[in-house]
């Protein structure tokens, strides 16, 4: 005869439903809380990019990094964690080409639950002969399991973009469309973070551009970082995924440059591998 799963087995099996289905009812609710800025349905896309930030102003990201954007929706709710990535499919079908996302914790939450719990003692039921028992009876009696929740609440906000300029984005841009490039001067090669990054000196500026293999994100020639020469060194850094961040670049006189992250809280390091020319 099959053996039943254990009471413990059987609490434990309740809990993960009763905890799927308590987080799961809100996993839709960037989707459920969507609302139109725009008095008519915008065309499908096919092309969106998510770029999610924490702990920040989804607005103030909006005016520093897409403001060429139209902002057609909105979606803003507060729950468990929503995985922004999810929302590819619903933001194209909505007309997007870009989708910022921010999260901040909000608090965490303990939610106490009552299971009832059917217990399954096995009573031996006896049989007619010396090979032992028959078969099995439960006796059905129900006891009630109390079961912890801890629960992090996100304020999570949505802002669906759609490009109205033909003009590439930050994390569009390639060598190519630097066409004065050719007369630029050459001016490292660095490693960052595992990329490898070739820069030109221009107008002010200091330029990378990955010089890896393509791969789903990235191909040859993608601009990588923006530095602008000055007192503050201030410039823009594109992630591994190509969100764009603010950045406050340092040198140091082993050639390596530092590029903090405020909007993240980190650094990332420029190693060079090829000098100064």
């Amino acid at each position: 005869m099959k053996p039943c799963l254990s009471v413990f087995s059987r609490f434990c099996a309740a809990a993960a439903l009763a905890v799927l289905l308590f987080s799961g009812c809100m996993q839709r609710g960037y989707e459920i809380t969507y609302t139109p800025e725009m008095p008519e349905a915008m065309p499908p896309t096919s092309d969106a990019k998510i770029f999610n930030y924490y702990d920040v102003n989804a607005d103030k990201i909006y005016d520093v990094f897409f403001k060429d954007y139209l902002i057609i929706g909105r979606s803003s709710f507060e729950g468990p964690y929503n995985d922004p990535q999810k929302l590819l499919e619903f933001a194209q079908a909505k007309g997007a080409h870009v989708v910022v996302t921010s999260s901040s914790l909000s608090e965490e939450r303990t939610h106490d639950m009552i299971i009832d719990m059917p217990a399954t003692p096995s009573i031996p039921v006896v049989g007619g002969d010396s090979a032992g028992p028959s078969g099995y009876h439960t006796t059905g009696v129900t006891s009630h399991q109390r079961m912890r929740m801890n629960l992090k609440i996100f304020n999570q906000t949505a802002l669906f973009l759609r490009k109205v300029k033909d003009q590439p984005a930050l994390w569009e841009m390639n060598k190519s469309q630097f066409g004065d490039l050719t007369a630029a001067k050459a001016y490292a090669e660095y490693d960052a973070q595992g990329a490898r990054v070739e820069a030109f000196k221009m107008d002010g500026r200091i330029l990378g551009f990955y010089n890896g293999a393509s791969n789903s994100e990235w191909d040859k020639g993608d601009l990588k970082f923006i530095i602008y020469e000055g007192d503050k060194l201030s410039g823009v850094y594109l992630m591994d995924d190509k969100t764009p961040q603010l950045a406050k670049y340092a040198f140091f006189s082993d050639g390596r440059v530092e590029a903090s992250l405020p909007l993240v809280e980190e650094k990332a390091v420029l190693r060079q591998t090829g000098g100064v020319k």
